[in-house]
C-alpha cells in the first residue's frame, strides 16, 4: 500500500492537487473540498471518504468532531456550493439526436 500512497502522492503533487493542512486536519479537509469535484446520490448526499494512516486515525477523528462553528459553517457552504455544480453539470447532458 506504500507503493500506491506514494504513487497518488507523487501524482497529486505534479497536479497542483496537494494541502498542507499544517496540523489542522478539519481545515486541510475543508482545502480538499475546495479542490475536488465530489460526486451526490441519488438522496442528495455527497460521496466522500477520508484515508488517514491509522497512527494518525485518532487524531484527526478528534479534530473532525470537534469542528469549530466556523468550518461547520464552511463546510455546509462547499457542500452546497458542490452540490449545485453537479446539479447544474447533470442538466447539461445532451441527448443523442435522432438518428444517431
Amino acid at each position: 500500500m506504500r507503493a500506491y500512497f506514494a504513487t497518488i502522492s507523487k501524482v497529486s503533487d505534479a497536479t497542483g492537487n496537494t494541502v498542507d493542512a499544517h496540523g489542522d486536519a478539519a481545515e486541510g479537509f475543508l482545502a480538499v473540498l475546495e479542490k475536488m469535484d465530489i460526486a451526490f446520490g441519488e438522496d442528495g448526499e455527497p460521496a466522500l471518504a477520508m484515508i488517514v494512516s491509522p497512527a494518525d486515525a485518532d487524531g484527526v477523528q478528534v479534530q473532525m468532531d470537534a469542528m469549530p462553528a466556523e468550518q461547520q459553517r464552511r463546510l455546509v457552504e462547499i457542500v452546497n456550493r458542490k452540490r449545485e455544480a453537479y446539479l447544474v453539470s447533470r442538466r447539461r447532458r445532451r441527448l443523442p439526436r435522432h438518428g444517431q
